[in-house]
């Protein structure tokens, strides 16, 4: 038998192992502090210096001139039926490539004025070999009306003072700086402003980023609830049997009505205010729910007929084909709805937010009912009742006074001027504006909603997108990167922010926080369909560090010396694609996790 050790281990001198005659050097550490087990959960803190360098806008304007200068890009255009490009009077191809709704299906409580916005979309394709499809997408998205947001009448930019404007009632810029938030006050405008949040409004010169309405009490004027994972929203739209028994569709489908399930309903993407009433207002320690349970009469309901890939959200729902459509449905909504306090707890100070406390400041709830999956029909006596498959929902709530001050990040601020370069027909873009320096936002120009790029690059949608695929070009098989499917991870954004999209996370991961999505956001593609379209970005003054630079334009060089190969690559698989193209859509038309989810889920890949 063997010796015991008296507990205190094996005090054998020969276990220790020798020493190695290796003195290769091993793999050179970046700088920052590492953790010393990789556990889950470990985090890697970068040096200033290092962190500095990642944030740097320098690089990814650098990047985007050069894509520009090499003409790496491609431009998409409007194409037919048979996937021919579409040309104008003058046999040009026409570059639009979708023409939609911004805010569709929105109106006020009595549904007299419409807050619909008409939007232009263009495009062009970059070439890449961190996509699975081996492109990015940018989309620019332009208004075609200028809806009036009203004017600013103050900016309260001096963070030294606090200011003192009337009723009690105080502007504390010193803590707005810290919380880098501008206030500016207002007048005139609609409750569309309250659709806002994450939009980018411009007065014509300046644009940023709405981060917060308030109403004349410096209380939120709309409040955002989500419903939870395993409370979805529940559905039911009933319309006449008769409706639909003489109709040539119903012919078609030789009266049964169990072909139903699986097309697309529509009640007209459904985002009207409505009157509060009888929803159900209920506290908690931290959040408070809402409860609803609403019906109505006289709606509008469709079948869908829609032959492209993209989901019907994306469309102008008036304008696509539909196999069935009546004006005299009846829909019932039940959802449950969650806010969380802590999003709202500030602007109340030292009075405790409760549910009764919010519930007296509002009289307004908009329900967004988007295009929906039909999982049952049954018909109930004269009548056929059809459900959707359930889903998440969001509700905005809004005040009983229309905003009177807005809130904008403090690093979302740009302005845009005339250029003089090549004979005046470009524009100016400084991104490294100081709203606490600069002079922002005039008195006499109205706002209204801005031009936006967006793109489908990790850098600028803080995503990662996911397509599973097997072959590329000349039927060479490639590594499906599907396998690697992306779930939520410690470092994920919190439970609320993610709700929705937690459910489309074999298609995206996204790690955007809200601070993120309120920035101005740009990547080198953004910049070069800028410059594309004749917007002279001004060059940021966030240089990274020496080193940094060099190794950046060592592995630029090595970059665009393969981008032929790759916009090759590209072309050869441009049909697979449309996952990318949905979600940078969903971006332009500022759709939040819960829709944009929706979206994901629904679209033909």
């Amino acid at each position: 038998m063997p010796r015991k050790q008296n507990g205190f281990g094996n005090f054998k001198v020969g276990s220790v192992r020798r020493p190695s005659n290796d003195f290769r050097v091993g793999k050179i550490q970046k700088a920052g502090s590492y953790p010393s087990n990789n556990t889950f959960g470990s985090v890697v803190k970068r040096s200033v210096i290092e962190q500095y360098d990642m944030n740097s806008d320098w690089v990814r304007w650098r990047k985007g001139m050069e894509y520009y200068y090499q003409g790496a890009w491609l431009r998409m255009y409007l194409t037919d039926e048979r996937g021919a490009p579409v040309l104008d009077g003058n046999g040009e191809k026409i570059p639009t490539f979708l023409d939609t709704i911004l805010y569709q299906g929105s109106t006020n409580a009595d549904g007299t004025v419409s807050y619909e916005i008409p939007v232009e979309f263009t495009g062009y394709r970059f070439a890449t070999n961190a996509s699975d499809s081996s492109n990015h997408y940018v989309v620019k998205r332009r208004v075609q009306s200028e809806p009036d947001l009203g004017v600013v009448t103050q900016v309260y930019s001096d963070k030294d003072k606090i200011y003192d404007v009337g009723g009690g009632l105080t502007v504390d810029a010193p803590l707005n700086f810290q919380n880098r938030e501008l206030w500016v006050q207002g007048q005139g405008g609609s409750r569309l402003l309250l659709k806002t949040i994450g939009e980018r409004i411009t007065d014509g010169n300046t644009e940023a980023t709405v981060k917060y309405a308030l109403n004349n009490l410096q209380h939120p004027a709309i409040y955002i609830g989500k419903t939870e994972e395993e409370a979805k929203a529940k559905l039911t739209v009933t319309i006449p049997l008769s409706e639909i028994a003489s109709t040539s569709f119903y012919s078609n489908i030789n009266g049964n009505l169990q072909e139903l399930i699986g097309e697309v309903g529509s009640l007209g993407a459904f985002s009207a205010e409505r009157n509060i009433t009888n929803e159900e207002f209920v506290d908690g320690d931290y959040e408070f729910t809402v409860n609803s349970d609403i019906s109505d009469t006289g709606q509008t309901f469709e079948i869908l007929d829609n032959p492209t890939d993209l989901p019907a959200p994306l469309l102008d729902i008036a304008a696509m084909a539909k196999l069935f459509e009546t004006t005299n449905a009846s829909f019932n909504l039940k959802a449950s709805y969650t806010f969380i306090k802590q999003h709202y707890q500030r602007f109340f100070g030292n009075k405790y937010l409760t549910a009764d406390l919010v519930k007296s400041e509002l009289n307004l709830v908009s329900y967004t009912i988007l295009p929906f999956t039909i999982n049952s029909v049954i018909i109930k006596g004269a009548n056929v009742e059809i459900t959707a498959l359930p889903f998440e929902n969001s509700v905005e709530l809004y005040s009983t006074t229309v905003g009177n001050y807005l809130i904008f990040t403090d690093y979302s601020f740009t302005k845009k001027a005339p250029d003089a370069y090549n004979g005046g027909d470009w524009q100016r873009l400084d991104t490294d504006v100081n709203p606490w320096q600069d002079e922002v936002f005039t008195t006499s120009n109205p706002l209204t909603i801005a031009d936006i790029w967006c793109c489908s690059c990790p850098s600028y949608s803080n995503s990662i997108i996911r397509m599973p695929q097997s072959l590329a070009g000349d039927n060479k098989h490639v590594n499906n990167r599907q396998y690697r499917y992306p779930l939520p991870t410690a470092m994920s954004k919190v439970d609320f922010q993610n709700r929705g999209l937690a459910n489309a996370a074999g298609i995206v991961q996204s790690w955007e926080t809200f601070a993120q999505r309120t920035r101005f956001k740009m990547c080198k593609h953004t910049i070069a369909a800028m410059f594309i379209e004749h917007i002279k970005v001004v060059e940021p003054n966030q240089y990274p560090s020496v080193d940094a630079r060099i190794q950046f334009e060592e592995k630029l060089e090595k970059d665009m010396a393969a981008i032929k190969d790759e916009l090759l690559m590209s072309l050869e698989r441009s049909e697979l694609t449309t996952v990318e193209l949905v979600y940078t859509l969903a971006e332009g038309l500022n759709l939040d996790e819960v829709e944009t989810a929706a979206v994901l889920l629904n679209s033909k890949f």
